[in-house]
C-alpha cells in the first residue's frame, strides 16, 4: 500500500496547491480551479480505489469502488467537461447512484439485526428533511432542483449513518461524512445562491478529501 499512498497524496496535494495559485477565469468572470487540477486529483483518487479494489476480495470493496467511480463521473459533470445545459441535475443523479452503491456496501458489511438499519434510516430521513428545509430549500429557486436536492439529501444522510453503523472501515464512514459536509455548503451556493463563487474551490478540497479517504478505505480493506 505504501508504494502508492505517499506519492499519490503528494501529487494530489501539489496539484491542488498549484491550481489555487493559478486559477482560470471562467465565462462568468470568476476565477476557479483549472480543469487539469481537478482531473489530476480525480485520477489519484481513482488510482487509490482501483489498487484497493484489485487487492481486496468480496462484494463490499467492489460496491465501494463503483461508488468512487460514480463520484468521479459526477465531478466531471460539475466541471463542465460535458456540454450539458443543467449539469447540476445530472451530477446529483450520478452522485445519488454512487451513494446507493455505498449504502449497499454498508448493508452487506453490517452484521447486526436488520431493524437497526431501518431505525437508523428513519432517523436519518427525518434529519435530512429538517436540514434540507432549514439550509437548502429555496422557494424562489428551481422546483426540480429543490426536489432533486431533497431526494439526494435523504439518500446521502442514510448512507452516512449506515456507514457509521456498519463499521466496515472508519475511513469509509469519515470520507462519507466529509462528502456530506461539502454537499451542504455546495447546496447553499447552487440552490440558495449564497456565498462567493470561490467558495466552491473550498468545497472541492473538502469533497475531494472525502473521496480520497473513501478510496483509502479500500486500501485498508485490502490489507
Amino acid at each position: 500500500m505504501a508504494w502508492i499512498l505517499a506519492p499519490g497524496l503528494v501529487i494530489w496535494a501539489v496539484a491542488y496547491g498549484i491550481g489555487m495559485l493559478n486559477k482560470e477565469q471562467k465565462r462568468d468572470g470568476t476565477y476557479r480551479l483549472p480543469l487539469w487540477t481537478k482531473l489530476v486529483m480525480i485520477a489519484v483518487t481513482l488510482a487509490f480505489a482501483a489498487t484497493g479494489w484489485w487487492q481486496a476480495t468480496g462484494p463490499v470493496p467492489t460496491l465501494i469502488a463503483v461508488g468512487v467511480l460514480a463520484g468521479a463521473l459526477g465531478d466531471l459533470l460539475l466541471a463542465d467537461v460535458f456540454a450539458l445545459e443543467r449539469p447540476e441535475l445530472a451530477a446529483i443523479a450520478v452522485f445519488g447512484v454512487g451513494h446507493l452503491f455505498y449504502s449497499a456496501a454498508a448493508i452487506l458489511g453490517f452484521s447486526g439485526p436488520a431493524w437497526t438499519l431501518l431505525i437508523v434510516a428513519a432517523a436519518s430521513t427525518a434529519a435530512a428533511v429538517i436540514g434540507w428545509r432549514l439550509l437548502v430549500f429555496n422557494p424562489q429557486g428551481s422546483a426540480r432542483l429543490n426536489v432533486a436536492s431533497l431526494i439526494y439529501g435523504i439518500v446521502l444522510f442514510i448512507t452516512v449513518a449506515w456507514a457509521f453503523t456498519a463499521r466496515i472501515s472508519p475511513l469509509f464512514a469519515v470520507g462519507l461524512l466529509l462528502f456530506a459536509a461539502s454537499d451542504v455548503v455546495l447546496a447553499q451556493s447552487l440552490i440558495r445562491k449564497r456565498g462567493k463563487p470561490a467558495l466552491r474551490d473550498v468545497v472541492w478540497i473538502i469533497y475531494s478529501g472525502g473521496q480520497v479517504v473513501i478510496a483509502l478505505s479500500l486500501l485498508t480493506l485490502a490489507g
